[in-house]
């Protein structure tokens, strides 16, 4: 039994004696006074920074980049960089074979050699047109000089036919004139033959009548001779029953003054003046010489239209009427030449593939051998001393944010650091209505969802070379909305206002 008692006792065990009230009050006294430490010491500055802050753990170092292309098309034949190496602007990240490029600006070369050689052929051929077009008008000119010759031929021969008229109507008075003389000559030969054979008369005297009756004689044959002279000049039969008969409009029809009209219908159709061949008399032609144009008649012959023509041709070949001889390299053609020279030569500096910025290099997608595109990515540029925050708030947190206003930056990779940095800008539009596909509430099932905007920060100091932002880091930045912003746009929420 006292076995069993003593088992009893030692698997129930008697209880603690309760403390006493005092004990109990200096515990809960005690406990109070470090809570109310703890409070004042975390508590007050945590509600303090938590009134004066908005802060977010969803934001991101972000950056530019640049995708560096090829502009032409060819092999790579060298590259000069690798991932993750910086490089400065301008400088060479990869070349080409230049050699396709090469012939191409040599041909360019002597396409140009060519053209200013064509273009200085032209020239030649425009002052050559010209030549000719001044000759042209000389000769012309020459012409009018010959038309009106051959009116003061025409006007000379009929006034030399005139006179032959004349001449030939006088001859034929003195043949009457000689004729009437022989036959009183012959009238007092024979009368005196008769005295004579009575021998009433002297033979002087008859001898006398003979001689003058020779003389009479040689007279009327000279006179006969003078006379066919006359017509034979005038292009009359010679023996005619009137001597002294000619038509009335010989100084129109005598040959001499058809050649002179002849000569001048010819001369005006070479300078092409228009005109009726068979009313063309001499009378019409001395009327045409006096009303004509010189200048207008010179202008519009065909040897000078045709001249005027050549120069029109030589000249649309060098450019037209802007084309300024002491200055061939302003032909088209030259500057044509010269332009696809200049784009041969440009395409040969763009075998060399230049850093277009300063930066890091990522993303290197081209190696030796590799033939590219324009416009293919060979590799990605990373300024790091251009980086911001991308911070996604809240939209219940945007009421108090503007531009100006100082962040506080931690970042997760560098531990117990603090970045500065200021609000620069807001994004026109949250995530979701600017992703590729936003999402369509009007669909009846409609779920509210809290919508973040993205908020640009950007540092207020240089990214450090010992602890840089890299693009993609994490980033916990607390925005003291207390404190006055300042800066460009200070307390603005768009950076331009549409006025």
């Amino acid at each position: 039994m006292m076995a069993a008692d003593q088992d009893k006792t030692a698997a129930n065990p008697a209880p603690p004696k309760p403390p006493s009230r005092l004990r109990r009050r200096l515990i809960v006294l005690g406990v109070a006074a470090v809570v109310l430490t703890a409070l004042a010491v975390f508590g007050v500055p945590w509600l303090r920074h938590y009134l004066t802050h908005v802060s977010t753990d969803d934001a991101y170092v972000n950056g530019h980049v640049t995708y560096v292309a090829s502009r032409v098309t060819g092999v790579a034949a060298e590259v000069l960089v690798d991932d993750n190496q910086y490089v400065e602007k301008d400088a060479v990240l990869a070349r080409l074979d230049a050699e396709p490029f090469r012939v191409a600006v040599d041909g360019r070369r002597a396409a140009l050699a060519q053209a200013r050689l064509t273009v200085e052929q032209q020239a030649a051929g425009l002052q050559q047109a010209r030549a000719e077009l001044d000759q042209s008008r000389a000769q012309a000119r020459a012409q009018l000089v010959g038309l009106q010759g051959s009116w003061y031929l025409l006007s000379t021969v009929q006034d030399l036919v005139r006179y032959q008229i004349a001449s030939l109507r006088a001859n034929a008075a003195t043949l009457k004139l000689q004729k009437a003389n022989l036959a009183l000559a012959q009238t007092e030969h024979d009368r005196q033959a008769v005295l004579t054979a009575r021998q009433a008369g002297a033979q002087d005297d008859l001898d006398q009548r003979v001689a003058a009756l020779e003389v009479a004689r040689q007279q009327v044959a000279a006179a006969e001779e003078a006379v066919k002279q006359s017509r034979v000049m005038l292009g009359l039969a010679p023996n005619a029953a009137d001597p002294a008969a000619a038509p009335d409009d010989l100084p129109e029809t005598f040959p001499g003054v058809l050649y002179a009209v002849t000569s001048g219908v010819q001369t005006l159709a070479q300078l092409g003046v228009s005109f009726d061949r068979t009313a063309m008399k001499p009378g019409e032609l001395g009327k045409r010489v006096a009303e004509m144009d010189d200048d207008a008649v010179i202008e519009r012959s065909p040897a000078v239209q045709a001249a005027q023509a050549h120069v029109r041709q030589a000249l649309a070949a060098l450019g037209g009427h802007e084309y300024t001889p002491g200055q061939p390299c302003d032909h088209p053609a030259v500057v044509q030449a010269e332009k696809e020279l200049e784009e041969a030569e440009l395409q040969l500096n763009y075998a060399e593939i230049r850093a277009p910025i300063a930066g890091f290099v990522s993303r290197r997608t081209v190696n030796p051998g590799t033939h590219v595109q324009p416009g293919q990515p060979l590799l990605a540029l990373r300024p790091l001393h251009d980086v911001w925050i991308d911070a996604n708030f809240k939209e219940t947190q945007l009421n108090d944010l503007r531009i100006g206003q100082h962040v506080d930056l931690r970042v997760d990779a560098y531990p117990g650091r603090t970045f500065h940095g200021r609000v620069a800008g807001f994004s026109p539009g949250t995530g979701a209505a600017l992703s590729l596909l936003p999402p369509e509430n009007a669909t009846g099932n409609f779920v509210k969802v809290l919508q973040r905007l993205t908020v640009r920060i950007e540092l207020t100091e240089a990214n450090p070379r010992e602890a840089p932002l890299f693009v993609g880091l994490s980033v916990a930045p607390d925005v003291d909305i207390v404190a006055p912003p300042d800066g460009d746009h200070a307390g603005e929420r768009l950076l331009q206002t549409t006025k």
